[in-house]
């Protein structure tokens, strides 16, 4: 049950990773992976009270990620200059990054409790380093988003390390999730 729980977790979040679109319409709809993780996290509570805390937030990412169904000219801060972008999505895009942020706190401070119980400190230090990683990573892309509007577009180069700082972050916390998934069932 708790592995499968896991596995939820690592698709869902993969789901979310992934861009994948046939014209402006998503084929790999964040929301499908939100509600995966969702139901994961619910199944996980009995476990710790900490993704029990995650809930609240992946059940707004689900509601919200319903915007990003169809992504159309504007809304894309890779594809579109930031100067050109719609204040509202670029809002959205930020207050959806600040859930996640609150979503993955919450998750990983879970599997940190969980493997401390099981005396597994390597697992429980890689929560807490890659958690602090994806946040130093988030908090630079959340500060620099909206500058990025005021800057020459050449600055704006800068936008795609930080996007491959991000990715890689996040592909980090899904190695953590599949750790997890290993040693805590392993040893539960």
């Amino acid at each position: 049950m708790m592995a499968d729980a896991f596995q939820r977790i690592f698709i869902g979040l993969l789901l979310v990773l992934l861009d994948f679109r046939l014209q402006y319409v998503d084929i790999l709809p964040d929301f499908i992976g939100y509600i995966l993780v969702f139901r994961a996290l619910g199944t996980l509570a009995g476990q710790h009270s900490y993704f029990l805390k995650a809930r609240p937030f992946t059940l707004t990412l689900i509601f919200l990620s319903l915007t990003s169904l169809v992504v159309t000219p504007g809304m894309n801060l890779l594809e579109d200059p930031p100067s050109s972008q719609d204040l509202g999505w670029s809002l959205l895009g930020q207050v959806l990054i600040v859930l996640d942020l609150f979503m993955l706190y919450w998750l990983c401070k879970g599997i940190g409790e969980l493997a401390m119980q099981r005396e597994l400190k390597q697992l429980q230090e890689k929560a807490e380093y890659r958690w602090k990683f994806y946040f130093l990573a988030t908090a630079v892309m959340l500060v620099y988003t909206p500058f990025s509007i005021n800057v020459e577009p050449a600055f704006n180069l800068v936008m795609f390390p930080l996007v491959i700082l991000l990715f890689s972050a996040m592909i980090l916390l899904l190695g953590l999730v599949r750790m997890a998934r290993k040693e805590l069932v392993d040893e539960g």
